[in-house]
This record gives structure tokens, sequence and C-alpha cells, in this order.
């Protein structure tokens, strides 16, 4: 086996420009991954919006890992499993609103199930 690791971004890399995984690419990916090749799906997205995603491709069964947050956050496909997680600090929330307010821009936060 050549590759041991295979990391793609979402949006116009993994998926067309409909945001579609088309069939000969999700077949070429769960081959494979069969074959033993970890698949990584990388994105700046939140994790909830790369779980459909993974959920197509089968990495729950074939394994594989979402990275999302770009980086900020690596999930286990299989196991669940939160592998590397780096969380805002806390002290910066304060001065980050007010430079945001100032600016009068919208910082955007995330739970579970996307946006807050």
């Amino acid at each position: 086996m050549q590759y041991k690791v295979l990391a793609l971004d979402l949006d116009g890399t993994l998926t067309n420009t409909e945001k579609v995984i088309t069939p000969r690419t999700k077949a070429a990916l769960q081959e494979a991954a069969r074959r033993g090749v970890c698949i990584v799906l990388a994105s700046g997205r939140p994790t909830v919006g790369i779980e459909p995603l993974a959920r197509e491709l089968e990495l729950e069964k074939y394994g594989g890992c979402i990275l999302s947050y770009n980086g900020g956050k690596i999930i286990d496909c299989r196991t669940g499993q939160t592998l590397v997680q780096h969380a805002f600090p806390a002290d910066l929330i304060e001065p980050v609103c007010t430079f945001s307010r100032y600016w009068n821009v919208v910082p955007l936060t995330y739970d579970k199930n996307g946006i807050v």
C-alpha cells in the first residue's frame, strides 16, 4: 500500500460544485478505506457540518477521521473519540466580543448542533 492517510478538503475537493460527493469519488474513497487508507475529512466547518459526509462515506465502518474547526478538533469516526480538541481560551471571550462590537461584526460560536 502506497498511502496510509488521505486528507481531503470538502468544498470543491471532496465534493463537486453542488457540494455532492459523486458516485465515482465515493466508490474510490471507500475502496481506499477498505485497503487500509485512513480517510480524513478536513475543513474549517464545525464537526456537525462534516458528519453527514463522513456518514455518507461510511467512515464509522471503514475508519477515518473528521478534522473540523481548521484542526481545532479531530474525531475518530469509528469510535467517536475526540483525539484532539483546542478550545477557545475563556479569557479571550470578552476582548473578542468587545473588538467585534467596535468593528460592528458578529462572532460565531458552535455547539454540537451547529451555529449558536
